[in-house]
């Protein structure tokens, strides 16, 4: 059953997630600022048109509407990690996009190497992600 304040909500941390505002978030479904605002207070439903523009900029629609990540427009650990940054508080998804960014860039300047990883970069960053408590350290 379709759940309007869960939709609204949803809708809002997608929108969050790209790092747009509502007026070009709702660009993106064909709607002004006014209507999107309202889609996101579960003032009013959208329609199809909307949710179709949505899809059609690559917005998991399913995700949206039933809560479930559709998979077939990202691959498991895509959709594991926006899964993930959906529910962190704002503080730490500014984090981790400075850090996504900044491999980013690292990537740019030096490339990949033969096996596909950073180069210079040891694979130490993901051996040791395993010791992360999300504690602060001592």
């Amino acid at each position: 059953m379709f759940n309007s304040a869960q939709f609204s909500e949803r809708l809002r941390q997608e929108r969050r997630a790209r790092g747009l505002n509502q007026a070009d978030f709702g660009a993106l479904g064909g709607v002004g600022l006014q209507t999107q605002s309202r889609y996101e207070k579960a003032e009013t439903e959208p329609g199809a048109s909307y949710l179709a523009n949505l899809a059609a900029n690559e917005i998991d629609v399913i995700y949206l509407l039933v809560g479930r990540r559709s998979g077939t427009l990202l691959n498991k650990q895509a959709s594991e990690l926006v899964s993930i940054f959906a529910e962190m508080p704002e503080d730490m998804r500014a984090g981790l996009l400075d850090f996504a960014r900044s491999m980013k860039r690292y990537i740019g300047r030096h490339g990949l190497d033969e096996t596909g990883r950073g180069a210079g970069i040891s694979s130490t960053l993901h051996e040791k992600s395993g010791d992360f408590t999300g504690e602060p350290s001592e």
